[in-house]
């Protein structure tokens, strides 16, 4: 070979070699591959750190379950003590043949074991029925009937869950009942004479409306005739308010819930009804008022002075 061809096959070759150093400088090293081993190592420990994590969040929530239970309990048994004692001490669940109060409602006369009432809210609901204790949420209806005699105030609670029925009259229980099937229906009942009737209507899903009847008629045109047939007056003497009403149709006169004995004269305007309260005389003058919208004016005068009209 000659001198110059010896020449080229180094150039070549150092080229080459250069070709190859900048080609390793422009590559970044080959990672080292894992081995499988490795990386199921990794997943089951992260495996084992989320069961542990959940152990801990899982002994958390039933700690505060037992100290959330352990309050509620003595607060229950602090309730169930208290109306125990209430169906000791209550006679009107009893009935005549002498039966318990359990028997009355429709329960077994024998001790249930604790673990058939779980649900304290169940077994505090069914001691207050058995002791009659009363339910604020209970009382869905109340109605004042305005009479001669006085102002009557009529309470209707219904149990949407025990089918539970209590009316009461001026804060006085005249019906009861603590377990019903039927939670629709309706109850009759009277007040002086007057026969009242509460109706129990569905209004839609597990709601009711309640609707109160006078002598036939809605509570509504009751309380709006009975506002045009009697006439109402307050008045104090002394210290004492007294509340006296006319019956336009009878011409009865009322003082606090009682009837009075009247005398009645013509005088040159209309008529004049005498009566006292008390010890003190008083007037109810008829006068016409030439209108026929108007009618016939009522007036009370005790004395010389005009008594001014109530509204109720």
């Amino acid at each position: 070979m000659s001198v110059i061809e010896e020449q080229k096959r180094r150039l070549v070759e150092k080229m080459a070699i250069r070709a190859r150093l900048q080609r390793a400088e422009e590559k970044p090293p080959k990672k080292k591959k894992k081995s499988n081993i490795d990386d199921l190592v990794k997943v089951l420990e992260k495996e084992v750190s989320k069961k542990k994590k959940k152990k801990k969040k899982g002994r958390k929530k039933k700690k505060e379950k037992r100290t959330s239970s352990s309050s509620s309990d003595s607060s229950d048994s602090d309730i169930d003590v208290k109306l125990a004692r209430e169906i000791q001490k209550t006679k009107h669940l009893r009935a005549d043949g002498g039966a318990s109060d359990a028997e009355a409602v429709g329960f077994p006369s024998f001790p249930l074991p604790a673990h058939c009432f779980r649900f304290h809210r169940f077994r505090s609901l069914v001691l207050r029925i058995m002791a009659g204790v009363p339910n604020p949420n209970d009382l869905v209806g109340t109605w004042e009937i305005s009479l001669p005699s006085g102002k009557h105030l009529v309470e209707f609670e219904h149990g949407t869950t025990s089918g539970k029925r209590v009316i009461r009259l001026d804060g006085k229980e005249i019906y009861r009942v603590n377990w019903l099937f039927k939670l629709v229906g309706s109850e009759t009942f009277s007040v002086e004479g007057h026969t009242c009737v509460i109706s129990i209507c569905p209004a839609g899903s597990f709601s009711y409306e309640y609707k109160l009847t006078v002598n036939g008629t809605s509570y509504k045109t009751f309380s709006e005739s009975r506002s045009r047939i009697q006439k109402t007056w307050l008045l104090t003497i002394g210290d004492t308010t007294h509340r006296v009403v006319l019956e336009k149709d009878t011409l009865d006169i009322w003082v606090d819930g009682q009837r009075l004995e009247t005398a009645s004269e013509f005088v040159e305007d209309g008529t004049e009804t005498h009566f006292e309260i008390g010890s003190v005389p008083a007037v109810v003058r008829a006068v016409t008022s030439g209108k026929r919208k108007e009618g016939i004016i009522h007036v009370l005068l005790l004395g010389e002075e005009i008594v001014p009209e109530a509204t109720e």
